[in-house]
């Protein structure tokens, strides 16, 4: 792809993007204050308002350039790292390969420890602290280097990480080669031009991040709806609520029918009901209480038939009969009695 067909492409790209791609050509690295601004300048062109910007690549924008010559002089004041004591730095020499050999415990692991740590080369191992020293302090050392032949030198400390100028610096010792050698290695090579998409996307992301963050922080002023209603059609419409919002779209879903009148009103009379479990109770008491009264009519009904009825009515009338003729019988019998009232109830 050609830098001419890149210009075309990014003209139709939003405006903080051309700018976040003009800024990694120049920067190579954007910092957080960079970040900022392009997370600003896209929140802006959200809301109509992108600005004048357009930028177009230039012909030498993915060409290779030839990197800085760079050469490593000395390391020393070196502290608490192995059993290194030097009383004058290392030097490595005028040339671009420098070898660094001696007997047993000279120091030899102890200088290309610190080599590995401050180029960032594989298989760094551990700088340990000086086992002879009482007192414990800083690891630390100087590092002296030149840069197209101008020197400069740098303190280092053991946890500060990596010196960026040496980066390019390669260092190899027997601990490398196994590395390399046992171990399985790929070696590949980015294009400049995809190396270039790759940071973009990377820069792209710390904006999306930036953005979600700031808009996680935003409280809406929606009153919370129930949790019951989330899933609901109602409630997903609800949550999507926006400025957006047209007057037909909150008619279609605002509206209020009198089919909708009818359906509330039947939801509020089983809403006001008993819970069914209760309802069932009642009901089974009810159906109880008719059949124990069913059963009880049944049983009189049985006791006050037309036989049992003319039963009584005979027993009754002979009854009757027998208490008259007990009567005759005794105002006859005792008619004569020397005392009154005999036969006689009292």
């Amino acid at each position: 792809m050609s830098t001419a067909d890149l210009s075309a492409w990014f003209k139709e790209r939003p405006k903080w993007l051309q700018r976040a791609a003009k800024e990694l050509l120049e920067k190579d690295q954007l910092t957080d204050k960079d970040i900022i601004d392009l997370a600003e300048l896209c929140r802006k062109e959200a809301v109509g308002d992108p600005g004048e910007f357009e930028y177009a690549f230039s012909v030498e924008a993915f060409t290779t350039t030839t990197s800085d010559a760079v050469r490593l002089c000395s390391i020393g004041d070196v502290q608490d790292i192995n059993a290194l004591a030097p009383k004058i730095p290392l030097d490595f020499g005028e040339s671009n390969l420098a070898i660094i050999y001696g007997q047993n415990g000279s120091g030899k692991s102890g200088y290309v420890r610190i080599l590995k740590h401050v180029c960032g080369a594989r298989y760094q191992g551990t700088l340990h602290s000086n086992f002879y020293s009482s007192e414990s302090s800083i690891q630390r050392c100087s590092i002296s280097y030149e840069i197209n032949g101008s020197a400069t030198s740098r303190k280092w400390q053991a946890n500060s990480g990596v010196i960026g100028d040496l980066c390019g610096l390669d260092i190899f010792d027997s601990s490398c080669g196994q590395v390399y050698i046992a171990n399985e290695n790929e070696v590949s090579y980015e294009p400049p031009v995809l190396s270039f998409f790759s940071s973009l996307i990377s820069v792209c992301g710390k904006v999306s991040q930036l953005l979600d963050a700031e808009a996680a922080k935003l409280v809406s002023q929606k009153p919370a709806l129930p949790s019951d209603y989330v899933a609901t059609v109602s409630g997903q419409w609800y949550a999507n609520l926006s400025k957006d919002l047209t007057v037909n779209d909150i008619a279609k879903y605002c509206s209020w029918t009198d089919k909708d009148k009818k359906e509330l009103e039947q939801l509020d009379k089983r809403l006001s009901e008993q819970s069914p479990d209760d309802k069932a109770k009642q009901l089974r008491a009810k159906k109880q209480h008719a059949d124990t009264l069913i059963q009880n009519t049944e049983e009189l009904l049985k006791k006050l038939s037309d036989e049992n009825c003319r039963r009584i009515l005979t027993a009754k009338k002979q009854s009757l009969l027998k208490l008259n003729a007990s009567k005759a019988a005794a105002e006859q019998v005792f008619i004569d009695a020397p005392l009154e009232g005999i036969g006689s109830d009292v």
